[in-house]
């Protein structure tokens, strides 16, 4: 499994990992998604890291889910852990976000809805 990450710190760093011991392949000046079946994947190693420089206070989440009832379970399930946590504790609260579209797989990255989980800065 791969996965990534945005850090603020004076600045915005980001890293998205694919997650295999292959390294990754970089097509240079091609501004579309790789398809399945393309030789070049955006990256510089196994991991694609980058940074901002752009100074930032915060980063707005947008999560969607496929109807206002799996919404719902989610912050509720986020709130008994909350509630749960040690006083001194730091929070986090994770979601678990559909990767579907009313329960299809998304054929294509860039048709809508929006994405699943979007990060702004």
């Amino acid at each position: 499994m791969g996965g990534g990450e945005i850090v603020g710190n004076q600045s915005v760093h980001w890293s998205i990992d694919h997650g295999n011991t292959a390294k990754l392949k970089v097509k240079q000046n091609e501004p579309k998604r790789p398809k399945g079946g393309d030789t070049h994947e955006v990256a510089t190693d196994t991991k694609a890291q980058g940074r901002d420089p752009k100074m930032v206070d915060y980063f707005d989440v947008t999560l969607r889910f496929e109807s206002q009832a799996d919404a719902t379970k989610q912050l509720e399930a986020a709130l008994k852990t909350v509630a749960s946590a040690q006083a001194d504790a730091s929070f986090f609260v994770n979601f678990r976000v559909p990767a579907t579209v009313n329960g299809v797989p998304r054929q294509d990255p860039d048709s809508g809805p929006r994405p699943d989980v979007g990060i702004r800065w």
